[in-house]
């Protein structure tokens, strides 16, 4: 631990300090996924920390009855809560802070650090997950398929704290980041609301735009397309260094070709299809305008006639109602959905909607390459300030 410590220079006026000497050190119990309400009295689960919250928490996205608060942790204002388990070694350990004022609820597998100073738990919040205690964390893990940081960890991990006033600035300037942040987040949000309800008007008809009055068609799947389903790889495709350059990439539902070699048994599809995921996130449907290989998790929907394949993907993603056969692993079929039905104007109308939901699409990307742009450019200030390499003004 000391040698991480030790890589870094800090400012002379900061004091090293465990992370037990900064207050008490306790565990969340209790709360199962059944108990989670609507309302009721606000709560955390570890799995949340991950997934919903950044670095504070103001106001909880769960909640539960009196009979199960009784049997959980209370959390107060200022309280740190770290995950304690998770599946890698790196992201073990991910710390929020509880800045709400109402009475809340921390469930099991999280650790809980309750500061001797309260108003410092907005500073310790941002700390905690700092790249060199991120990296103390990382050492401290224990396990193999599932990984656990336990409260006795907190007797080992060090952090370099400032002057009161300057721990309270540094959490200012980067709260301001968070809000950045936030308000960047709720315009792809409402860019993606207005999305949808536009789709659902131009997917159906209900708005059409000027010039076009043609009747709309009604088909199943397998009129308009051959169905292809891709293939599994077998052990002997696996690679962890990558040995030859294929012409393809390989999609699935979630892959592409990093790690995947020698494509021996894999469907090579040529350009311009459709692909649906067939199992794992079924329904999501990709438009496909370069070569590519297809993995079994994968159906690809090959055009029997001229289609505008962006308005079928668009529909299929708006409309589909997802049929699934109960085989252990909920999956799409081919038989299934080649008798789903699409509604399909003329070419060039599909063509005038399609192209209106792409701009949209590409707004949407372009706010999101900026959140991403921000998110970096406060982690990296972030770091710097908690080591002192940029100092704030008191």
């Amino acid at each position: 631990m000391e040698k991480i410590i030790d890589k870094i220079k800090f400012p002379e006026t900061w004091k090293p300090c465990k992370i037990s000497k900064l207050g008490k050190v306790f565990k969340g119990k209790g709360i199962s996924k059944a108990e989670i309400l609507d309302s009721g009295l606000a709560c955390i689960r570890y799995g949340e920390i991950y997934s919903k919250y950044g670095y504070k928490v103001d106001g909880t996205h769960s909640f539960i009855n009196k009979d199960s608060a009784s049997k959980s942790q209370e959390i107060k204002y200022g309280d740190i809560l770290f995950t304690g388990s998770g599946e890698t070694a790196e992201e073990i350990g991910k710390a929020v802070a509880y800045i709400g004022r109402e009475q809340a609820y921390a469930g099991g597998d999280i650790i809980i650090l309750r500061p001797n100073e309260p108003d410092s738990g907005l500073f310790y919040g941002y700390l905690m997950n700092s790249d060199y205690v991120v990296q103390q964390k990382f050492q401290e893990a224990q396990g193999q398929s599932v990984v656990h940081l336990y409260g006795k960890s907190m007797d080992r991990i060090k952090v370099i704290l400032p002057p009161l006033p300057e721990q309270q600035k540094i959490a200012t300037i980067l709260s301001k980041w968070d809000e950045l942040i936030e308000t960047q987040t709720q315009l792809i949000e409402e860019k993606e609301k207005q999305k949808k309800g536009l789709m659902q008007k131009l997917l159906t008809g209900e708005v059409r735009f000027p010039g076009f009055e043609e009747g709309w068609e009604v088909y199943k799947i397998k009129d308009l397309f051959n169905l292809i389903a891709g293939k599994d790889l077998l052990p002997k495709h696996y690679s962890t260094t990558r040995t030859e350059t294929h012409k393809y990439p390989l999609y699935s539902n979630s892959l592409t070709n990093n790690g995947l070699y020698g494509y021996y048994d894999i469907s090579q599809i040529s350009k311009n299809k459709i692909t649906v995921t067939a199992r794992g996130t079924i329904g999501i449907a990709k438009a496909r305008k370069k070569p590519f290989n297809a993995m079994g998790r994968l159906l690809v929907l090959d055009p029997k006639k001229e289609l505008n394949i962006d308005y079928c993907t668009e529909y299929i993603n708006e409309q589909i109602e997802v049929f699934i056969e109960s085989t252990g692993v909920p999956q799409l079929t081919a038989p299934a959905f080649s008798n789903y039905q699409i509604i399909i104007p003329s070419f060039k109308e599909q063509s005038r909607i399609a192209s209106l939901l792409l701009a949209i699409d590409e707004e949407i990307q372009s706010l999101k390459d900026k959140l991403e742009a921000i998110k970096l450019q406060k982690k990296g200030l972030m770091q710097q300030l908690l080591t002192g390499k940029i100092r704030v003004k008191i």
